[in-house]
């Protein structure tokens, strides 16, 4: 089960069939992801995607948490939500066939553990697991302690945080700020985030002037007639730079048009993108076949 624990919380360095609305989002997070597995096993867009998380990503989880609850990962679970904010605070909901049997099953290998303790709460059972007992080395975990319940039907709730657990943990739905959530018949894939909160945060990847210059970011990644359809909706800090940083995008993709790349589905992939400035901002959009997408991000 150690690997089953570590998967998700892992996912926090980034974690019934339905897409995400604002609703399902504390007010105070600073990034979201939710996959929809049941979409991806049933799209013909997201089979290839689906295929490369399970033979990269799964491998040895996915044969530990059928053997201890006799659940397929990749082909029962129905959908992953995780959000947070940049402090590393932040809760995971995994949906899927969780009776009874199975509670009993997870709550027998976490028996295994000293460093997890149980404790009796109003919403139920908690397991509070003391992090430094537990880390990993390819594991980024900034919290000392990660909280998982089971109370939920045919829900596991993990978190390292008080508030995002509560939330996680209730029926409430936030009617403060919440970031921005892009939907699509058939989506798979929903990602948001606040470019500002990341941008203040010391290394990283968010440094760049493009992205200091976002506001928000979005994206939604959908079925669109077996083809992939991503849809990157960006806002910026002032209106007046979006302009420029269409144009910025735009001659990237001229660049890496003529760079000569031999490459042909990464041409195709381009020769797809739209851009468009608008009220809501800008948005970029590519609908692209799963064949030349794999094949140009290899």
């Amino acid at each position: 089960m150690r690997h089953f624990v570590l998967l998700c919380i892992g996912l926090f360095s980034l974690s019934a069939h339905a897409q995400l609305d604002s609703g399902q989002l504390p007010g105070n997070a600073d990034w979201y992801v939710h996959l929809d597995f049941e979409q991806m096993r049933t799209s013909k867009a997201a089979a290839p995607l689906f295929e490369k998380i399970e033979a990269d990503a799964l491998g040895e989880v996915r044969e530990e948490v059928s053997e201890e609850l006799g659940v397929v990962l990749d082909t029962e679970f129905t959908s992953f939500t995780v959000y947070g904010d940049t402090d590393g605070k932040a809760a995971a909901v995994l949906k899927g066939p969780i009776d009874e049997e199975r509670k009993s099953a997870l709550i027998d290998a976490l028996a295994d553990y000293d460093a997890v303790t149980l404790e009796k709460t109003a919403r139920g059972d908690v397991y509070r697991m003391d992090t430094d007992q537990i880390k990993d080395k390819d594991v980024n975990i900034k919290t000392s302690e990660v909280m998982m319940s089971l109370a939920r039907k045919n829900t596991i709730v993990v978190g390292t945080d008080q508030q995002y657990f509560d939330f996680a943990l209730s029926d409430r739905r936030d009617v403060g700020r919440s970031l921005k959530i892009m939907a699509a018949p058939k989506a798979f894939v929903q990602i948001g985030v606040n470019a500002d909160a990341l941008a203040r945060t010391e290394g990283g990847p968010w440094q760049s002037g493009l992205l200091r210059q976002t506001r928000e970011l979005a994206l939604v990644i959908s079925d669109n007639q077996g083809d992939v359809d991503l849809h990157l909706n960006m806002t910026a800090n002032d209106p007046a730079t979006t302009d420029s940083i269409a144009n910025v995008i735009r001659g990237l993709v001229g660049l890496q048009a003529l760079s000569g790349d031999g490459n042909d589905s990464l041409r195709t992939l381009l020769s797809n993108l739209k851009i468009e400035n608008d009220s809501r901002g800008l948005n970029v959009r590519l609908v692209v076949s799963p064949d030349d997408l794999m094949q140009a991000t290899q």
